[in-house]
């Protein structure tokens, strides 16, 4: 007689769990993807993430846009890039084809934190769905922003965005028809990633 199985709590506790970030909220843990993508039919250009928290939860195709649909400069996008940059020390993010895909080397595995915002919207057949926004980054260190670390302060700022952030709803509104959320689209794939232990290495503050 042989083993196939040996008691694990700390699997059996997550049974149901979902495995995908979906609310609002702060969270540390690491890209695990970054890549450059454009519009389809603009101009628009953006910097996409996937990321996994620290307790194995994951958002994926988070965009932040630094080039507008008609092709000039999203100075919003642009500061978050270099907020990301600042806290993990990044002077330049260069760009390296992968299959089909233009894929930001310097950012994959770094440790980060990510304040999420959980924005509602309305797919092309009219069901409805969601995404994540980034409101804000900070280090997991710290919990410091890129601008309490360089103006020396405390780490109060991720906590006063939580504590009025709350879910943004775009839905298209449609006559007779309530909204539920869904479970998390489809497309938002697992990925492989290995155990990391040393979350906050990455992080110089």
């Amino acid at each position: 007689m042989s083993i196939m199985f040996q008691y694990d709590q700390t699997a059996a506790v997550t049974a149901g769990e979902s495995s995908y970030i979906n609310q609002s909220g702060a969270y540390t843990g690491k890209i695990t993807a970054a890549k450059w993508t454009r519009g389809q039919h603009t101009q628009s250009q953006a910097l996409e993430l996937s990321f996994e928290s620290a307790d194995g939860q994951k958002a994926n195709y988070i965009s932040i846009y630094h080039t507008k649909a008609d092709g000039s400069p999203n100075q919003y996008g642009i500061a978050h890039i270099n907020a990301i940059m600042g806290l993990l020390n990044l002077q330049n993010l260069t760009t390296a084809p992968q299959g089909s895909d233009h894929i930001c080397p310097e950012l994959v595995g770094k440790s980060i934190g990510l304040i999420l915002q959980k924005v509602l919207t309305t797919k092309t057949d009219g069901s409805d769905s969601y995404k994540f926004e980034l409101v804000l980054a900070f280090s997991t260190r710290s919990r410091l922003t890129l601008k309490e670390h360089l103006e020396g302060g405390p780490a109060e700022r991720v906590d006063k965005i939580l504590a009025t952030l709350k879910d943004k709803d775009e839905r298209k509104q449609q006559s007779g028809a309530g909204h539920q959320v869904p479970p998390p689209p489809s497309r938002q794939s697992a990925q492989t990633v290995q155990p990391r232990e040393d979350i906050d290495d990455d992080i110089p503050f």
